[in-house]
């Protein structure tokens, strides 16, 4: 769970997500690369709270303890609620 002053100053904002953890042979595949890794063996993450993004058409984000281990090809970007939260007057012009 991560909270975050609301941008009005008048309260917190609470940001629960999944935490997805897997028992892996560090010999093998890094954990979850398949599920979080694009067509280019690339994983986006959020740059603020470091949740990685599944995929696809819907925008799931999911926190990966494991992704912030070694080193991989990970793209940056913001997912929806830290976009909204940190940059409140220009959310309305992301909302997923």
């Amino acid at each position: 769970m991560v909270l975050s002053p609301s941008p009005e100053g008048k309260g917190l904002i609470a940001v629960h997500s999944l935490v997805v953890e897997q028992l892996h042979d560090p010999v093998l595949v890094s954990p979850l690369e398949h599920v979080y890794a694009d067509a280019d063996g690339v994983i986006t993450m959020c740059g603020r709270c470091r949740k990685s993004r599944v995929p696809g058409p819907v925008a799931v984000w999911n926190w990966v303890p494991a992704h912030l281990e070694g080193p991989r090809a990970i793209h940056y970007l913001l997912c929806a609620p830290c976009f909204n939260i940190y940059y409140p007057n220009m959310a309305t012009h992301w909302s997923t």
